[in-house]
């Protein structure tokens, strides 16, 4: 059975509550779509082709943050993008698992 990715019905999202993806203390409220497919067709001269579309999941936030005042946008492009890791977190990983810093 496909479900179209368009159509936001119980089945296919929630609203959930979590915390802020900046402070980690703040509760938000995120719209969550899980992961679905959809079929889409391809056409050449003499032959048609069922192609199944995997959709990932994605989340949306829908309220600001309380603690530190973020505000949707942000939130969304952190949801869209990913957090960015900063140069001095991803040294300390590669200390921690034992990989050399130096060359």
């Amino acid at each position: 059975m496909f479900i179209n990715h368009g159509d936001y019905s119980n089945i296919m999202s929630e609203i959930i509550k979590m915390k802020c993806p900046f402070c980690k203390e703040g509760d938000i409220k995120v719209l969550h779509i899980k992961a679905s497919y959809s079929e889409t067709r391809a056409r050449a001269a003499s032959n048609t082709k069922t192609i199944p579309v995997y959709h990932k999941a994605k989340e949306e936030a829908l309220s600001d943050c309380s603690k530190c005042g973020k505000t949707q946008k942000e939130m969304n492009r952190i949801f869209r993008e990913g957090k960015q890791v900063s140069c001095k977190d991803a040294v300390k990983r590669a200390e921690e698992s034992g990989l050399p810093t130096k060359f």
